[in-house]
């Protein structure tokens, strides 16, 4: 039986996956930003893995931020870190976001929009811009500042979780890895692969 722990890099993420997956795994915050190397980050979820031996898998989902490295760098390099650290790749799934949480939403922000009755400011942007600048722009005229485990949590999970999978290739490489476990999410349980 799967029965997983996550670890993300904040608290908005932590509401995310406790409002879509019922509570039912429990949810570590661990450091990132640009200046969090890789190997410290990977050595601070390790430490946390050893804590949560009754869980498997363990499912990172971390931002690649404004860092050069690609999505796939960082998940390799991570993954390279967490087997010196002692684990074997059936033990965990690594998901990064490129470049931040708030991409997921860009990949359906008009909808997320919608369901939330905000009237977005005019922004025009790409998938590569750094999507929590993307998101307070979009706020800016009638809504006021952002606030992410709040607003940017609402947001997530107003969007079309198959929009998401559609749209973007690192939420989808998240999605098809849960699906492989099998895992049991109401949010995610409808996804057509």
């Amino acid at each position: 039986m799967t029965n997983p722990a996550f670890y993300v890099d904040g608290e908005m993420e932590r509401r995310i996956i406790d409002e879509m997956c019922g509570k039912k795994s429990p949810v570590r915050q661990v450091p990132n930003g640009d200046k969090v190397t890789i190997p410290v980050m990977a050595k601070k979820i390790a430490t946390l893995m050893r804590l949560n031996t009754r869980y498997h898998p363990h499912i990172i989902i971390t931002d690649r931020e404004k860092r050069t490295e690609t999505a796939d760098q960082m998940r390799q390099e991570m993954a390279k870190c967490l087997v010196k650290e002692g684990f074997k790749e059936k033990d965990f799934i690594i998901a990064i976001a490129d470049r931040c949480i708030e991409n997921w939403i860009l990949a359906d922000w008009e909808e997320a929009f919608r369901k939330k009755n905000i009237t977005p400011a005019p922004v025009k942007f790409t998938p590569a811009d750094f999507g929590k600048d993307v998101i307070k722009q979009l706020l800016k005229e009638n809504h006021g500042s952002y606030n992410e485990p709040t607003i940017g949590k609402e947001l997530f999970l107003s969007c079309r979780p198959q929009k998401l999978y559609d749209n973007d290739d690192n939420f989808r490489y998240l999605v098809n890895e849960l699906k492989a476990i099998p895992f049991s999410c109401r949010w995610l349980d409808d996804i057509t692969l």
